[in-house]
């Protein structure tokens, strides 16, 4: 499934998937914070709303802390 969705679509899952892991898969998370553009970010949290009828930014800063949290949600 993760082969056949859109760039945005895939970082959606992608991010959602490491949200509900038990253990910290935070450079999931990192990595497409990092390596995507601020269009394709934007892109990303719409599909995640539109996916999982919630924002990426609160599971992400629910599931996070220490210095992640600061340059993942500055």
């Amino acid at each position: 499934m993760v082969w056949t969705l859109d760039p945005s679509e895939r970082d959606a899952f992608l991010a959602n998937e490491a949200t509900k892991m038990l253990t910290s898969n935070n450079w999931v998370i990192l990595e497409i914070a990092s390596t995507r553009s601020s269009l394709d970010l934007l892109k990303a949290k719409q599909a995640y709303q539109a996916r999982f009828k919630k924002s990426l930014e609160e599971d992400v800063a629910y599931h996070t802390k220490g210095d992640i949290r600061k340059v993942i949600n500055p």
